[in-house]
């Protein structure tokens, strides 16, 4: 009726079929159990380098921005700046958020710790400073950077350090 080849193809098929549906079946089942706890020290460390190594990726789009694009229209650089910084920082903001840590939603406290309005302030101050050179305003955005996530991460430590101390009690 089928030829030899045809057979063979067929069983490959159903070989292959059993052995995704058995693959999805773990993945699911792997996904349905807890997560694990992450501790203060380990939190803080996560927290601190992602948000760090995100700031590399915003840096060199900012120099981007001041390479390329036209600062005498600062409405629509700064807008560019915000939206850029934003939606950059919703991507670890999502990961945080869905992190077992000893604050829930830590994304949410990061972000409520963050004075983002005032960060966003001085990067434009240095944004929009002709004085200096691209390098000069890279350096500098940079060194904003860190103060104010030094700072948010400092709440953070001080915040988890309280909670698992609670927990210890």
């Amino acid at each position: 009726m089928f030829s030899k080849s045809f057979r063979v193809f067929l069983r490959v098929i159903s070989v292959i079929t059993i052995l995704l549906i058995l693959v999805i079946t773990l993945n699911q089942q792997e996904s349905k159990k807890e997560k694990d706890n992450l501790s203060a020290g380990l939190t803080y460390i996560h927290v601190k380098s992602v948000v760090w190594y995100h700031s590399r990726g915003k840096l060199e789009v900012i120099r981007s921005i001041l390479l390329n694009d036209d600062l005498n229209k600062v409405e629509k650089t700064k807008l560019k700046i915000e939206n850029m910084l934003r939606h950059r920082t919703s991507v670890y903001i999502t990961e945080f958020n869905n992190l077992k840590t000893p604050i829930p939603n830590m994304g949410d406290y990061y972000s409520s710790v963050f004075d983002f309005k005032s960060f966003l302030d001085k990067v434009f101050e240095v944004t929009f400073d002709h004085q200096l050179s691209v390098n000069q305003r890279v350096v500098d955005i940079t060194n904003v950077m860190e103060l104010y996530q030094n700072e948010a991460n400092d709440l953070v430590f001080k915040r988890m350090k309280n909670a698992e101390e609670a927990n210890n009690e």
